[in-house]
């Protein structure tokens, strides 16, 4: 509140301020309004004396409006009065609301109470059943949706109370939490106990006497674990028997222990977590799975309960087509040799030959027995042994059979007794003698192998509006560039170039044949991802890199695709080239996005054409793909 003022003195002297009745036209000095209650605020600001200029004084009457505001009033009146009436200079004049100028006035600054909390939500694991929820810890993470009016930081505070007592066992405070957000505070350990149920709720006006309150929620608290299933049997992959194979869907038949439980939940061999809702029931339940690979499968389940606990698993191990090859494992990166190992049916054959081949539709090839070693020197002949359906392991020093290095299938081939005959499903093995995918080092401006110990480096060579020219070299192959097949060293024999346009990031440069059905698709670096032929049209890639599809034929041009949209296109710079060089790439769905790449021929050693990057165009925001 700032009245103006006139007062006989410059000294300074209180004066004070109350609610009062209201004033009327009946008003006099003689009939003053009562004044109301005690004292609201006091001031001793004074101005208009002798030797000092009038002017505007102020009070804080905070409390007093804030409570007209309580008690809800339309109007109200205050009064303002002198602490000693008997002394002459506390006497002030102030100027009344119909003065010509300088009228008093109240300063407020409003503040709406904050809104009351709402969406509650408690953790982990985050579950509600009939719209009570149930958490697996003592010291659950409890969540709301904070509001507030003008958007200023709320004083947000949780109250936790046992449901059965309606007593309160803990409050949580986050001060100072942004508005519009999902606000969390954690129960303090000691609080809560296993088997009780209890309710919490939530405001965004903690710091308040009597805050605004959100619903409740229920929630019970759970930290046991469940029984475990008390068995598994199946009928289609009986347990001890090689039968079916993969890709052939079973039912295995599992006995819940029933009471606190509410899934089962399965894994086989190792992977991802199933559930499959049972409620309480004791009867079994039959569950059908299909095994992805053959050989030896282990089928593990286990019972979770409604807050999320789960019981020790129990496993069933069981057989699957009529052998399978142990190692290599599948999608193993192999630099110079692997193990061969095989499994089968110990009561059906005994013995057992590897062959490989690239691509699914090559025919397969015995593994040269030359290229195996067994118990110290090489092998002469397949088959080898089976002892209790298992032979013993053998090397295969798979860089003397494949070369150049790609992708290949493996497969066991079984023999017994009485003409009896079985092969596994395929291996996929990729033979890679640079090791490429091995763990790295930063070390200077490149980085070392740490399996082969190579050296290599890429460095920008040229950057200009978004588009780039690279070059690598390698330690272990001076030569690299000079031996890039079909393509042109412009850099020198040990470097590899590359071009890249910051609009799509394609960091591919051409592809090379490997075989009749398998290629590789080189970046930048000199690095590959490798493709075999697939059976009925298409490439299949390395394993790892499924996220790349790869269409087109060697009497044409190829297109290769990333899940994120990008698109290369590859094709022959001349139709006596050896490699299909990247011609544009494009984000797909995104206008004005094709990077073009043109590439010259050029003569190479005995007659042979070389592709040599040209020109490298892209679009920019100010001119369009079609003008370049």
């Amino acid at each position: 509140m700032e009245p103006p003022l006139v007062v006989r003195s410059c000294t300074a002297k209180n004066w004070e301020v109350y609610s009062a009745e209201l004033a009327s036209t009946a008003s006099r000095w003689t009939k003053r309004p009562n004044l109301l209650g005690e004292r609201a605020a006091v001031s001793n600001q004074t101005k208009g004396g002798s030797g000092c200029a009038e002017g505007y004084v102020t009070a804080n009457v905070t409390s007093l409006v804030q409570g007209w505001a309580n008690q809800g009033l339309a109007t109200a009146g205050m009064g303002l009065k002198a602490e000693n009436e008997s002394d002459s200079f506390f006497w002030k004049r102030f100027n009344s609301g119909n003065a010509t100028k300088n009228v008093p006035f109240i300063s407020v600054t409003y503040d709406s109470a904050p809104q009351p909390g709402k969406d509650l939500t408690i953790a982990p694991p985050g579950f509600t059943y009939g719209g009570r929820a149930i958490v697996n810890s003592l010291t659950p993470s409890l969540t709301y949706q904070a509001g507030d009016a003008t958007g200023g930081k709320v004083q947000a505070l949780f109250q936790v109370f046992d449901a059965n007592t309606e007593l309160l066992v803990t409050e949580v405070r986050v001060p100072d939490a942004p508005s519009g957000t999902r606000v969390t505070g954690v129960v303090p350990a000691g609080q809560l106990q296993h088997g009780r149920p209890y309710k919490f709720r939530a405001t965004s006006d903690g710091s308040a006497g009597n805050p605004a309150w959100s619903d409740w929620l229920v929630f019970d608290v759970d930290t046991a674990a469940p029984s475990a299933p008390t068995r598994i049997t199946s009928e289609d992959y009986p347990t001890g028997q090689w039968v079916k194979g993969a890709g052939e869907s079973g039912v295995f038949t599992v006995t819940p222990v029933g009471g606190d439980q509410h899934w089962l939940e399965w894994s086989l061999n190792n992977g991802s977590w199933t559930k499959v809702q049972v409620g309480t029931t004791t009867s079994p339940v039959g569950i059908p799975i299909t095994p992805d690979q053959d050989g030896t499968n282990v089928l593990q389940v286990r019972t979770v309960d409604k807050a999320d606990n789960r019981s020790e698993a129990i496993s069933y191990q069981f057989h699957v087509g009529a052998g399978a090859v142990q190692t290599p494992n599948e999608g193993e990166r192999a630099a110079r040799r692997v193990l061969l190992t095989a499994e089968a049916d110990g009561q059906k054959f005994d013995k057992v030959t590897f062959t490989w081949r690239r691509a699914e539709t090559d025919p397969w090839t015995q593994v040269p027995p030359a290229n195996v070693v067994a118990s110290g020197k090489p092998l002469t002949t397949w088959p080898l042994p089976l002892a209790a359906g298992k032979n013993a392991p053998v090397t295969w020093n798979v860089t003397d059979t494949v070369n150049p290095d790609g992708n290949v299938q493996v497969r066991a081939e079984f023999t017994g007794p009485n003409g009896a005959t079985g092969a596994s499903g395929p291996s996929e093995l990729v033979v890679d003698r640079n090791a490429e995918s091995a763990e790295s080092q930063e070390v200077g401006p490149g980085s070392v192998n740490l399996l082969t110990g190579e050296y290599s480096m890429t460095a920008q060579d040229a950057s200009v509006l978004d588009l780039s020219v690279s070059r690598s070299v390698s330690s272990r192959r001076p030569d690299f560039g000079a031996k890039q097949e079909g393509q042109a060293p412009i850099f020198g024999k040990e470097w590899v170039s590359g071009t890249v346009a910051e609009v799509t990031e394609s960091d591919f440069s051409h592809i090379r044949k490997t075989s009749n059905t398998s290629l590789d698709a080189v970046l930048q670096d000199g690095s590959t991802v490798r493709f075999t032929s697939r059976t009925g049209g298409g490439w299949v890639p390395e394993p790892g890199s499924e996220s790349l599809t790869l269409a087109g034929s060697f009497t044409g041009t190829f297109t290769l695709t990333e899940t994120e949209g990008t698109s290369t296109t590859f094709a022959k710079a001349d139709p006596a080239a050896t490699t299909w060089q990247v011609t544009s790439s494009q984000n797909q769905g995104q206008a004005n996005s094709t990077t073009q790449v043109v590439s010259q021929t050029v003569a190479g050693p005995n007659n042979t054409k070389l592709a040599r990057p040209w020109r490298l165009i892209a679009p920019s925001t100010s001119v369009p793909a079609s003008t370049c």
